[in-house]
């Protein structure tokens, strides 16, 4: 997973597991599985045209909070 907001870090979950837990500090990964999944991801938003810059991101991600914000405050 890519937290892209507010920091730039990466966690690697394994999504076999019961429990969503993060496994492995990507600090800690092997050098090839980062470049390898990273690639993936690449591959992935590539596939499916998600081409979004960063900022693109943090726009939208800003927008869905401040509309669900509003929602609520409407309640």
């Amino acid at each position: 997973m890519h937290f892209y907001y507010s920091m730039d870090e990466w966690e690697l979950y394994d999504l076999k597991q019961i429990q969503m837990k993060c496994i492995i500090s990507i600090q800690k990964a092997p050098e090839e599985l980062i470049d390898s999944l990273k690639n993936e991801l690449e591959a992935l938003r590539k596939k499916y045209k998600d081409d979004g810059s960063i900022e693109q991101m943090k726009i939208m991600t800003d927008t869905v909070i401040q509309e669900f914000t509003t929602s609520l405050i409407k309640l």
